[in-house]
Order: structure tokens, then sequence, then C-alpha cells
């Protein structure tokens, strides 16, 4: 359960970044963990690499989950959720387990839980279950890979229709040598961007879950490029367009 102290180190780092440069030495920061998980081989969880058989190249292996892996991960969760509720619970892993003599993952998911967590119409507190996201991300030692299938058309009030649907699979290895996890797969927010003619992007986000998910929506100029995932929210390899795995 050691990774996150080193992970939250490299994160914080990224967010030092942010804060001094701007937004944008954070998101090169995010493309280089992403570069580097996608080139090593990596078969163990962030999690577990500490304990159990990582890779070919065990060191690089470790590197990649504790050093890559983790800060995406938290990349990931900042973008599902958005800055006011990631930084709240950061700032509760900070103040609660702050005198906890030995702290585990269990104790990180419990925080985030309650910090995503709210107030309900009845007035009374709610957690969110952050389960899944744990067992995808810290526990599992796979990432999604994603094709998009989509078709544009003329809508009758002028407008266009993009609709198609995003299918994924889940891999361990990186982009050149991996196999398949059978029967598995990851929940998460996604996000098509479609550039029109007038050189503006329209991003549509909306979450997939499991083998397949549909997707319909308009745009108000004709499409010139249609792209997954153009902001890296989610941590994948290189996304299929119109083709099989």
């Amino acid at each position: 359960n050691y990774w996150f102290v080193e992970t939250l180190a490299e994160y914080f780092s990224a967010l030092y970044l942010e804060n001094v440069h701007g937004r944008k030495d954070y998101d090169e920061q995010v493309e280089e963990w992403r570069k580097r998980v996608l080139e090593v081989d990596q078969r163990a969880s962030i999690q577990n690499s500490t304990a159990l058989w990582a890779g070919e190249i065990p060191g690089a292996a470790y590197q990649a989950a504790i050093y890559n892996k983790g800060p995406l991960a938290l990349h990931v969760l900042r973008e599902t959720f958005g800055d006011e509720k990631f930084f709240a619970a950061l700032k509760k892993f900070s103040m609660d387990l702050d005198e906890k003599g030995e702290v585990v993952t269990e104790d990180l998911r419990m925080m985030a839980e309650e910090a995503f967590g709210g107030v309900g119409p009845d007035g009374n507190p709610y957690n969110v279950d952050l389960g899944w996201f744990f067992d995808q991300w810290i526990r599992c030692a796979g990432i999604p890979q994603y094709v998009l299938n989509y078709d544009v058309r003329r809508a009758e009030d002028g407008t266009w229709i993009v609709e198609g649907n995003v299918r994924q699979r889940i891999v361990v290895g990186n982009k050149g040598r991996y196999h398949v996890l059978d029967d598995k797969y990851y929940r998460g927010l996604v996000s098509v961007t479609v550039t029109g003619k007038d050189k503006q992007e329209y991003p549509v986000r909306f979450p997939v879950d499991g083998p397949e998910t549909p997707f319909a929506f308009k745009v108000p100029v004709e499409p010139r490029d249609v792209v997954l995932n153009k902001g890296h929210e989610m941590l994948s390899l290189d996304v299929l367009v119109n083709r099989d795995f």
C-alpha cells in the first residue's frame, strides 16, 4: 500500500507546475506520464507493483506504475468529478489521515467517497461509491482501448447529427505487446470532440460502461473532424476509428 506516497508526491509536482506556470505545463506532464505508461510492459497493478512480478523489466514497470499510472489515475479522478470535489478530497487525505499510523488504499477510498459525496435533498450527507474506480485504476493492471465508430448526417432543422458507438476492451502490457482481459470493462467519462467547418470545437462528454456504448448528439455546423478522448481525460491506448480491434 506504499504506492500512494510516491504517486501523490509526483502528482503534487504537476500541480505545482500548474499553479506557477499554468495549465499547459500540467497538461504536458500528464502527456509525459501517458507516453511512459504506453511504452512500458506493465503487468502488475499500481497497488501490487512492489510485491508482484511487474513485467520483463521490473524496475521500469514499477516506475511506470507508481510515478506515471498512479498520477494519471488521480488525473482521471479530477477530470471525472471536477476541481472543487477533487481538491476537497486531497485536503481530506492530508487532514484526516495525518495522525493515522498506517494508511492503506482502503483509507484513501473511504476518504474520497466522503469528499466526493454531498448533502441530499433530505439534508443528510451521502457518500459516492468509488470501489469501481479503485478496482479499475489502482487494483487492476489493465487500461482501456477504445474504438470510435461514427457517422454524420444532416438533420431536418439544418444542424448535423453525430451518432455511433464507443467500443472498449481492457489490455495488459504496453502498446506494442499486450493481452486482452476477457469480459472485463471499465466505467468512466469520455469526450467526443467535433471540430466543425467553422473551426470551432464542440465537445460532448458521456459515460461508457460495458463493451459498447451508443451515442448521438447534434452540432450546429457540418463536422470536419471527430475525435474521441482528445484531451486524454481517460488513460487509454490510442483510439481506433471506424475499424475493429
